[in-house]
């Protein structure tokens, strides 16, 4: 009944496809992760915990997970369909233009909205919020999808595991402290950042027969944490490039380096920044 239609993308461990439902009379379009069974047992314990979370979420601002099931060694997590791809797709697309700050409130707002839920309502940390992990639709929707290393916080107020992209992970995080909700925040106010700055804000600047080159993607681990520890915030430049105090003060209060320093995200949805 499920029939695939083009690879999508790859989620947390395991590819991602377009796939239509002949079953309903229009064919409805739907998302379909696909996982492998055989990834070993603290894998399998992700899966599970990504299954279980997904059944327990009813929010619009989260992908919606309409059904799991068990086919040839595979999981199957049959999730709603975004019709206009991520965040990072988005940016790609911009090529080195800037996100328009407007839509970037949209975004924002929409990002603290299923956050806010995770950590109010379920007890769950995402660990793994970056651009390709926002999700779009035509019709102007912005939604959390990926909750394959998502964590439920219950009898402890602190986690310590290492999972997720490193790129935007918090600091306390990147230097194997214990961490809580506040890391969430972080990888907030980072994404707004580089949509913000048309690039991924924490780069190595090299001048190139006059022009200025960014690096990033070479960046080895401890030359990053060292910007992220004690290099220029990217509040600080994005104050270079835009007039919008509110911005450069949203992403400022979300990227505190000090965890206890950063709101949580229900005080963060009344920032004059989310509220144009």
């Amino acid at each position: 009944d499920i029939v695939k239609v083009q690879p999508i993308g790859r989620g947390c461990g395991g590819e991602v496809w377009k796939c239509v439902n002949k079953l309903q009379s229009k064919g409805s379009v739907l998302a379909l992760k696909e996982i492998p069974t055989d990834c070993g047992e603290d894998r399998m314990k992700l899966i599970a915990h990504e299954a279980k979370v997904n059944y327990r979420i009813a929010h619009p601002m989260i992908v919606k997970c309409h059904a799991v099931r068990y086919v040839d060694n595979c999981f199957h997590l049959l999730m709603e369909y975004m019709d206009a791809g991520s965040l990072l797709d988005l940016l790609k697309a911009a090529n080195g233009r800037r996100i328009p700050e407007l839509a970037l409130a949209h975004v924002g707002k929409c990002m603290l909205q299923a956050i806010g839920y995770l950590h109010d309502e379920l007890r769950v940390i995402h660990r793994d919020i970056k651009p390709g992990n926002v999700l779009l639709s035509r019709d102007g929707c912005v939604k959390l999808g990926d909750l394959g290393v998502s964590a439920t916080v219950e009898n402890t107020s602190s986690l310590s595991e290492w999972v997720g992209t490193v790129t935007y992970m918090s600091p306390e995080r990147m230097t194997g402290e214990s961490y809580s909700m506040e890391s969430d925040i972080w990888s907030v106010g980072l994404v707004i950042a580089e949509c913000a700055m048309s690039h991924y804000p924490y780069t190595i600047e090299v001048e190139d027969n006059g022009a200025i080159l960014r690096k990033s993607k070479d960046l080895q681990f401890w030359d990053l944490l060292d910007l992220v520890i004690s290099g220029p915030t990217p509040a600080e430049k994005i104050a270079r490039i835009s007039e919008n105090s509110k911005l450069v003060d949203f992403v400022d209060k979300c990227m505190e380096r000090d965890p206890d320093l950063r709101p949580s995200a229900r005080k963060l949805q009344s920032h004059g920044f989310v509220q144009r």
